[in-house]
């Protein structure tokens, strides 16, 4: 086969068309050097690697078709997706040929699927500076001597959220009279192993429209960075981390660190395409989101509530409770298959490509990072370990959730039938992001 060694527009077209987010495609519009060439190289003709990068390179830096997220890591993988000029230039060399009938379907599933996305959007906001905090106050706009002190509280136990999280790691460790603490490794991006000692937390009452304003404190100590060990016991593991605590405890004194955090009613355009990494892996641009929820506005489905710092806030009108709830109750679905997966990845085989994207594109490209590193250690412990009966155990964990998705399912077909049909309810292009087929088929 012959290879193209000059600057040809036909191969742009191709990596367009590669790159380009389908409706049916959630999560393979993010894709890495190899991962395009070899699809490239299939659907158009042999390429050398020397003169795909030079098309690549010139979509980025002259034509700013396409860009790459990378987090500078060392081994890391490269994905490239398309800009939103890159999108345009798509629609114009690949106009689609769809009756409006198709078209109406596949807008109504975007249109559902950025719903679900905004019915099941937390979105909290942290202020690590002081200075951030002042200028937060500044836009409300309220002075700091006006904030009035709510309640205090002081924890000194094991903190449930940071032990059940995927990229930390928590034991308990005595350090006197049996009295329990709390040894957490935290994730590479905080950089130090820390002991936590207290935890305090300050809430302050409500201020105007509902703002909810909290400060967390924490005490800790510095620790070692060697935290657990592969070829330890637990026990063992507890020992040391022990005796390392209590000689740091000697010398050191304990550091203080904190942070503001606050909380709007309703959610405002700019937090919920900044918060919600999916949107681009489902192909929505800023404006189109903008787009879409002028259109729920004018239909009725959501509300402006609030303006705070300078934007409006929306909510979804009382009279569509049964499809929030319905769109709430199908993210538990979701919650469900995350978890049946986690018990796989933990305890058999690493993510596919297709289970990687589906949980870069709920969790964002860091997270999946983290826990594929996570669940690759566990599924080291656990093969040392040859313990026959926690894999036969772990085996009918995962039948068990199996059968109980397919129940719920049922169930929320047959409970709310009548939102379904009432919304033209489109089950399929939601199943997508929910629980899509590789998910209901994955083995251990």
């Amino acid at each position: 086969m012959s290879y193209v060694s000059r600057y040809d527009k036909n191969v742009d077209k191709a990596i367009l068309r590669e790159l380009y987010p389908e409706s049916s495609e959630l999560f393979t519009n993010k894709t890495s050097f190899n991962e395009l060439y070899r699809e490239i190289c299939k659907i158009y003709k042999k390429i050398s690697r020397t003169t795909f990068s030079f098309h690549l390179r010139r979509m980025m830096e002259e034509d700013k078709l396409i860009d790459r997220e990378d987090n500078s890591g060392r081994g890391t993988i490269v994905n490239y997706f398309l800009t939103e000029a890159g999108k345009q230039k798509y629609r114009f060399y690949f106009p689609s040929t769809s009756t409006n009938q198709q078209l109406d379907e596949e807008n109504l599933e975007k249109i559902y699927q950025l719903l679900f996305l905004f019915t099941n959007a937390r979105i909290f906001n942290t202020l690590q500076t002081e200075k951030e905090f002042e200028t937060f106050l500044s836009k409300i706009p309220i002075s700091r001597d006006k904030l009035i002190v709510d309640s205090i509280d002081v924890n000194k136990e094991p903190n449930e959220q940071l032990a059940s999280t995927g990229s930390h790691h928590v034991t308990y460790v005595t350090l006197e009279k049996g009295r329990p603490s709390h040894y957490a490794i935290i994730g590479p991006d905080v950089g130090e192993d820390i002991l936590v000692l207290k935890r305090t937390r300050t809430t302050f009452e409500p201020i105007k429209s509902e703002i909810f304003i909290w400060k967390e404190e924490i005490d800790y100590l510095p620790l070692e960075p060697k935290g657990f060990s592969q070829d330890e016991s637990q026990d063992d593991s507890n020992k040391r981390i022990s005796i390392q605590i209590q000689e740091r405890l000697k010398k050191e004194a304990v550091k203080k660190s904190y942070s503001y955090e606050y909380f709007i009613p309703g959610i405002s355009l700019s937090d919920f395409i900044n918060h919600t990494p999916s949107l681009r892996y489902i192909g929505f641009t800023k404006e189109e989101v903008e787009r879409v929820f002028d259109l729920l506005e004018k239909n009725g489905i959501v509300k402006p509530i609030n303006d705070h710092l300078g934007e409006k806030r929306y909510s979804m009108y009382r009279a569509h409770e049964s499809l929030r709830d319905l769109l709430v109750k199908y993210a538990s679905i979701r919650v469900t298959a995350t978890i049946k997966l986690q018990f796989i990845w933990f305890n058999f085989r690493r993510l596919t490509r297709e289970e990687w994207k589906w949980y870069e594109f709920l969790h964002g490209k860091k997270q999946a990072i983290e826990y594929s590193r996570v669940a690759r250690k566990e599924r080291d412990l656990v093969r040392r370990s040859k313990n026959n009966n926690h894999i036969l155990r772990v085996k009918g964990i995962i039948d068990g959730y199996n059968s109980e998705i397919q129940e719920m399912l049922k169930i929320l077909e047959r409970e709310y039938a009548d939102t379904i049909r009432k919304y033209s309810f489109p089950l399929k292009g939601l199943m997508q992001m929910i629980y899509p087929e590789f998910i209901k088929c994955a083995k251990y």
